[in-house]
């Protein structure tokens, strides 16, 4: 498989008066077409961090972040928001839809605003929101749906330009714990059908357990790697590999 995403001794360090925090302390970490990576840290432990800066949001202290080529130090203002824009796709904890367009309109808007073909655009958003089981809510504002359906809009808009790889912050934080589930196996299904790349961030070992690889990340470093060998695509996975997470989770923090 083709590596997406590479870094090199990435580190973040941020001043307060005379002292110094190291947030992210020389992560270094691939993922490669169609990997669903999961990075699982506790509160303050530097993974969100870590995901703001493999997308451009945070510049490195020190070290590089390479997106298919695409050294993010190198580029300027406009060159990482057209990277962002174009080639990363976000989901967030809480959705992000704006609350007077229908789920359509917030799938479409940001390529639209951008200038990008517009017939294409309007059939490939009706083709996404359908395969999200949206297909008879495309009209819908989000406050006419539930949590797990504008979690699916907000799939889909990220979905939208063919991104090289996906970045998700808790994504199912703000979800219940069945609808939850159904949007990770959504994702997953994404990465293992379409070979997107998915980078998701999360404290809790039964999201981490949709992941094919999972980072354990303490104090800024990376301490720790689990890969799901079994790559099972049925729920019966699910437990045992959240379980072993949660046990190596234990053992690495304590």
């Amino acid at each position: 498989m083709n590596v997406v995403l590479k870094t090199q001794a990435l580190t973040k360090t941020f001043h307060s008066g005379n002292e110094m925090f190291h947030a992210v302390k020389g992560v270094n970490l691939q993922v490669k077409s169609g990997e669903f990576v999961a990075i699982m840290g506790p509160s303050g432990s530097g993974k969100s961090t870590l995901l703001h800066m493999l997308c451009g949001l945070e510049k490195a202290t020190y070290g590089s972040v390479t997106i298919r080529n695409v050294d993010l130090s190198q580029c300027d203002d406009e060159e990482l928001t057209t990277l962002r824009r174009d080639r990363i796709g976000f989901i967030f904890q809480f959705f992000n839809l704006i609350p007077i367009l229908t789920a359509y309109e917030n799938v479409t808007l940001p390529l639209l605003m951008a200038n990008h073909e517009e017939s294409r655009i309007r059939e490939r958003a009706t083709l996404l929101l359908t395969q999200m089981g949206l297909g008879n809510h495309l009209h819908k504002r989000p406050h006419e749906l539930s949590g797990g359906q504008q979690q699916r809009v907000a799939i889909a808009r990220a979905l939208l330009p063919q991104p090289l790889i996906l970045m998700a912050d808790e994504p199912t934080g703000s979800l219940d714990t069945k609808t939850g589930m159904e949007v990770l196996q959504l994702l997953r299904n994404v990465c293992t059908d379409q070979q997107h790349s998915l980078v998701l961030v999360t404290h809790d070992p039964r999201v981490a357990s949709f992941a094919n690889r999972v980072l354990f990340m303490k104090d800024g470093e990376i301490v720790g790697e689990m890969v799901d060998t079994a790559q099972l695509q049925d729920d019966d996975f699910q437990l045992p590999f959240s379980t072993a997470i949660q046990q190596k989770w234990e053992v690495l923090m304590s």
